[in-house]
């Protein structure tokens, strides 16, 4: 092999190499209680993640020695110790990274992700103090770059580098063989970053695999992290003090607070509901349901006519709206109870190993078996890493679904939400009490149903509510199905949807879906006109199954609020309701719903936008004729989204199991 791509290979394993080491220290420095055969298994797991930080560490050469294999003759010695001196100061700047993420992880169980860029200023500070607490860590960390250092000069100096003896024939030919060599390098260079010939490049989810922040971040480096979180930042953006931006969200969330470490934890007091107590709980989640579709909004009741008769016999909430435009924002809200982000959403960034006081791991504790059904790809948006994460004891998507030996149709999604549905019955019947949820999909894009019908003009439009109405039957089944089960009486379904179809929509629209509370023995039937979003679905299902528990949630109750339980009340500044969104149709933007206005700004400009929510919807901006109000606006979705965001980034939402356990038992 040529001298230029034995040094170009070099490189790459120097790169992987030194990440390696710095994983091998975190495996040894960090190790606790977990078992060495697993710890071990993480490190070699983690080779991947290696491989795919290689082709960065080493970016300068690997991109220029191929490149230069394409000069006959060898360049000037000059340009060779410029490209020498830049690899050197790429690695200073690699190997600090990767030093202040394995650092971090002691400080919060995590590696670095973006923050990284923050901490730049704060690094002499931080080195010290490892090296006054931990000689043997700094000592290590220093070796690093030095002997990177000493290596690269040695092997240009045996080597001669690319230093000419000629020149002046420095220039540009082509050569065949260099070529291919070249593309070749690419295209593994290509795969390498990619993490393999799968679906989608690997991200730092994929990491998170088990319940040990240890093992898991023992799979990541922090180049990985740190570049695959580069460009969240400005999610992080910060609008007031941290202390002022706490005591402002405390004040609007009203009473609870328990820990000062962990300001979003609360304790909500016990609830009783009518009947049973304990009930079952099933949480649909309809795909792309717009709420504009329903009766109850003025539409024709052919579209929907099974959800429109549940309606009438349930607790329907008629301006309840999405906190995004994703079904990744939809589900990570009802979730934990905290907004996901305007731009990336969680489930696809290194914090969706952070501590979230998940609904599963909620409701699991109090002696509830939890499951998750969804007919589509449980890769899709990391569910099947997140599922666990929040404490759902079973996931089933379209492969596990199939693989179990359930027949059923299939479609280009996955599988029609008509046997979706069946088999979430075989899930209920497994015996309570259970909090189920399933995620149908037939109304996403394409739109499938076995019939097209003429519903509108418009093409797509019509394919979507064609969709609509499939979809509504197949639930409608669901239900007269579950009807005839002895546990009917003792079960209470909660309709929602992940986010509108956006198509077509004005900007209220494109927010409001439908959140429908059914359980005709124990609820009488009435519209609950409060404003509500996702946020709330969380308190609301832990009110519903007893309350009298510690949760982490920025939503409120708005199923004692309704009065389907009753207990002591809890006293909030926000008593006539509200919704917060972030991002949607609309990236970078957040936004705040009260009263009858609609607050708006984006994150990278400062013009905000006020806009009516009384019919007819007019696009006027209404910020320049109301200050005041679009200030109050502004303070509100701003102090919330940092909240959320600051909690985030600090790992600060939900405690470690020994904390949480002193807090339960009033010890901290």
């Amino acid at each position: 092999m040529d001298l230029r791509y034995r040094k170009l290979f070099a490189w790459v394993a120097l790169g992987t190499g030194s990440i390696t080491l710095h994983r091998i220290y975190f495996l040894f420095h960090y190790h606790a209680e977990e078992p060495w055969l697993d710890a071990f298994w993480a490190l070699f797991a983690g080779l991947r993640f290696d491989l795919a930080s290689a082709p960065l560490v080493t970016g300068t050469y690997v991109l220029l020695l191929s490149l230069l294999a394409h000069f006959r003759g060898r360049i000037p010695d000059i340009i060779a110790r410029i490209l020498l001196a830049l690899q050197i100061l790429w690695l200073a700047i690699i190997h600090t990274a990767l030093y202040a993420s394995t650092f971090n992880f002691g400080v919060n169980e995590k590696l670095l992700g973006w923050e990284f860029f923050a901490y730049l200023n704060d690094l002499p500070n931080l080195y010290m103090g490892t090296f006054y607490k931990d000689i043997g860590a700094a000592l290590f960390y220093a070796s690093i770059p030095i002997v990177a250092v000493i290596v690269t000069i040695q092997t240009f100096r045996k080597s001669g580098g690319f230093t000419s003896r000629e020149p002046d024939k420095w220039r540009l030919t082509f050569q065949p063989r260099a070529l291919i060599t070249t593309v070749v390098i690419l295209v593994m260079a290509t795969i390498m970053i990619r993490g393999g010939f799968q679906q989608s490049p690997i991200r730092t989810a994929d990491a998170m695999t088990t319940d040990s922040p240890y093992l898991n971040n023992l799979r990541l480096n922090g180049i990985f992290t740190v570049l695959n979180d580069s460009r969240d930042s400005l999610e992080f953006k910060a609008f007031h003090e941290e202390e002022t931006n706490i005591a402002f969200i405390n004040q609007m969330l009203g009473s609870g607070k328990i820990s000062s470490d962990f300001p979003l934890l609360r304790k909500m007091p016990a609830r009783r509901v009518p009947g049973k107590q304990k009930p079952n709980i099933v949480l649909i989640v309809l795909e792309s349901f717009t709420a504009k579709f329903l009766e109850a909004h003025g539409y024709s009741p052919e579209i929907a006519p099974n959800l429109n008769g549940l309606v009438k016999q349930g607790v329907y909430y008629e301006r309840f709206y999405a906190t995004g435009g994703r079904s990744a924002n939809g589900l990570f809200a009802m979730f934990t109870g905290i907004p996901d982000r305007a731009g990336r959403t969680i489930l696809r960034s290194s914090q969706v190993q952070n501590r979230f006081g998940g609904l599963g791991t909620l409701l699991e504790a109090r002696g509830y078996r939890t499951f998750f059904v969804h007919g589509g790809d449980l890769k899709f948006d990391n569910l099947n890493t997140a599922l666990p994460h929040f404490g759902f004891g079973e996931s089933f998507g379209r492969d596990e679904i199939l693989k179990s030996g359930f027949k059923a149709s299939t479609n280009v999604l996955g599988i029609d939400d008509a046997d979706t549905f069946k088999f979430l019955l075989t899930r209920m019947d497994a015996g309570g009490p259970f909090l189920g949820v399933v995620f149908t999909q037939n109304t996403h894009y394409p739109y499938i149903a076995p019939e097209t019908k003429d519903y509108s003009k418009d093409r797509i439009q019509n394919l979507f509510l064609s969709s609509y109405h499939y979809a509504d039957a197949a639930l409608g089944n669901f239900v007269r199905e579950l009807e005839r089960r002895p546990y009917a009486n003792d079960t209470i379904l909660l309709f929602v949807a992940d986010h509108t179809h956006h198509a077509g929509l004005n900007y209220l629209e494109d927010r409001h879906i439908p959140f429908l509370v059914y359980a005709p023995g124990r609820f009488a039937p009435r519209r609950d006109s409060v404003i509500a979003s996702q946020l709330d679905v969380l308190p609301a299902i832990v009110s519903l199954s007893g309350g009298d528990q510690i949760y982490a949630g920025m939503g409120t109750d708005i199923a004692f609020r309704a009065g389907l339980t009753t207990g002591q009340k809890e006293q909030t500044g926000m008593s006539e309701g509200f919704a917060f969104f972030a991002g949607g149709s609309n990236t970078n933007s957040i936004g705040w719903i009260e009263k009858n206005r609609i607050g708006i700004r984006w994150l990278d400009r400062e013009t905000p936008l006020l806009l009516t929510t009384d019919p007819p919807i007019r696009m006027d901006n209404l910020a320049g004729s109301e200050p005041d109000v679009m200030k109050s606006m502004l303070t509100k979705l701003e102090h919330y989204h940092q909240y959320a965001r600051t909690l985030e980034k600090e790992n600060r939402i939900w405690p470690e199991p020994e904390i949480l356990s002193k807090l339960e038992t009033g010890k901290n």
